[in-house]
């Protein structure tokens, strides 16, 4: 209470410290009104983030349903594949059914292979011109001397290269 006062040194220092609260509480008013700014771009900051990530999270998902998609098509087309594959067996006698199998799995996927010209397509060496003979005439299982992969030949690739001889 600025009448219980006596002395104008009292009164002057009581009104120096309600100048400085008073310029204090200006200044607390104003870090508040600044905090409140920040607190808004920071708001907008969030928000715009946050559709940033929704659309990611729209994309990813659109690429991993198209993803799916793919596996589920892949997974088909191998299931198909299967089947052709089992008929096919059916078709060839059982002793030559193992010898390929056996080669397949020896070579790790890889028992049938082009005769390209005079070279196996497997191991890529020469092979001899009796081979490329059994090759060409068909009816039986021929393999590579050096790879022991089976040769075969494409009939269309042979019956043009004999075209143009």
């Amino acid at each position: 209470d600025l009448n219980g006062v006596k002395t104008n040194e009292a009164y002057r220092a009581i009104l120096k410290d309600i100048d400085r609260l008073k310029n204090e509480k200006n200044q607390l008013e104003e870090d508040i009104l600044q905090l409140m700014d920040d607190l808004d771009s920071f708001n907008k900051e969030v928000k715009k983030r946050e559709g940033i990530l929704k659309s990611f999270e729209a994309e990813k998902n659109t690429v991993i349903g198209s993803l799916n998609a793919k596996i589920n098509a892949a997974e088909q087309e191998r299931q198909e594949k299967q089947r052709e594959r089992d008929e096919f067996a059916k078709t060839i006698g059982e002793d030559s059914l193992q010898r390929y199998n056996y080669i397949r799995s020896a070579k790790k996927g890889s028992a049938l292979v082009l005769l390209e010209g005079e070279t196996c397509g497997g191991c890529r060496m020469r092979v001899p011109p009796h081979v490329i003979t059994q090759v060409a005439k068909g009816g039986e299982i021929v393999v590579c001397e050096v790879c022991s992969r089976i040769l075969y030949t494409d009939k269309k690739t042979e019956t043009a290269d004999n075209a143009k001889a």
